[in-house]
């Protein structure tokens, strides 16, 4: 149920991303943060990468919610939906790892 929880936010966050870098984008996020998209975007690929595959490699780095929240609109969707993402992706490598 976690899993699938967390699985369900990736791929959320995932598709803003890809929207918002192919034309259909976050209107409130300026086209200087492009490039911080698309390295959240690898990291969300990896992410996912990681909790369909059986090997278990987790991403080691959390840092998107610190970024976003050091420069990013307050009233972005993607935003949200990044947070979401890594919080529940954590949360969920917290728990297994006990």
């Amino acid at each position: 149920m976690k899993k699938d929880k967390a699985i369900e936010a990736v791929d959320r966050a995932l598709t803003m991303a890809s929207d918002h870098l192919s034309g259909r984008r976050d209107p409130t996020l300026p086209d200087y943060l492009d490039p911080q998209v698309q390295r959240f975007l690898e990291t969300l690929k990896e992410m996912k990468a990681s909790l369909e595959g059986p090997d278990g490699n987790w991403v080691s780095e959390r840092y998107m919610c610190r970024a976003i929240t050091d420069g990013w609109p307050f009233e972005s969707q993607l935003s949200e939906l990044v947070c979401e993402a890594e919080c529940r992706y954590f949360s969920l490598k917290a728990s297994m790892q006990k």
